[in-house]
């Protein structure tokens, strides 16, 4: 019995420290046209969310662009929905220190992974 306990509490506890941690939100900025997916992103800040839905995962792209300053000289941004891209996740060892992006150069860019800073795994597209 002692050691059935044992057993069931270390395998509990390794399965808390390697948990996969998602649901992070990131921000990029790309400086040229970026093919994300089937998608082409014109050049901008985006805000990147992870999402769920019942066809899978996949990351929603936000462009944020400036508006206008209020009377009190607050920056209003606007918010729009550029792309929600499919992907698929690797599990990494380590959570992410900051976000980052890979991409591709030639005749048009190309976003194939992104990395969140918090999670531990890598979106692949």
């Amino acid at each position: 019995v002692v050691i059935s306990i044992a057993l069931t509490l270390g395998a509990s506890a390794y399965a808390q420290t390697n948990q996969v941690k998602v649901g992070k939100s990131g921000d990029i900025t790309l400086a040229q046209e970026t093919k994300v997916g089937d998608t082409l992103l014109a050049p901008g800040y985006y805000e990147i969310r992870q999402r769920h839905s019942a066809t899978g995962h996949y990351m929603e792209f936000t462009l944020v662009t400036e508006n206008y300053q209020n009377s009190e000289g607050q920056t209003i941004y606007d918010r729009e929905v550029a792309a929600k891209v499919p992907c698929t996740m690797e599990a990494l060892s380590t959570p992410v220190a900051r976000t980052a992006a890979q991409v591709s150069t030639g005749a048009v860019a190309r976003l194939n992974s992104l990395e969140i800073r918090g999670e531990n795994v890598e979106h692949l597209f």
